[in-house]
């Protein structure tokens, strides 16, 4: 298992950016590989999602479930199930708290791999650190332009 976390400060108020990471529809705008999340029913824990992530210019089908619901302190989203592409597994959990008006975000992803999949692990760190700073920075224009 890679685990890999990352935090940014966002002047914007936690119930915003809680709004934000509780909308399918918002993760393409934030997190460049995903293509689409779709949820059934409401976001609440228990709920299921499926998403189309963009990995090495392919495409990577996965389902999972919404873990925890806690407004507006955390959330965490759990990938289940691969249907096509790299078997990568994360539990990605957002935790928020008030700071200086704003909101400080944690991101912390626990990322299990299985089959061809383990061979990645030691490149794992650095790549997704790196794609989760850009994703951050894409969550702050996001929360604070609007």
């Amino acid at each position: 298992m890679v685990t890999i976390e990352a935090e940014v400060s966002l002047a914007a108020p936690p119930e915003k950016v809680f709004a934000t990471l509780t909308d399918p529809a918002a993760y393409p705008r934030w997190i460049s590989d995903v293509q689409s999340v779709r949820l059934d029913g409401s976001f609440q824990a228990g709920s299921r999602f499926e998403e189309i992530t963009r990995i090495g210019g392919k495409d990577k089908a996965s389902a999972g479930s919404v873990v925890a619901v806690e407004s507006p302190r955390r959330v965490v989203l759990q990938v289940t199930e691969v249907r096509s592409g790299p078997k990568l597994l994360p539990t990605r959990t957002f935790e928020l708290e008030p700071a200086n008006g704003g909101t400080l975000l944690h991101w912390r992803t626990e990322l299990r791999t299985e089959g061809a999949a383990r061979l990645l692990e030691p490149f794992l760190p650095r790549l997704f650190r790196r794609k989760k700073r850009a994703y951050l920075e894409a969550l702050k224009r996001l929360v604070e332009g609007s």
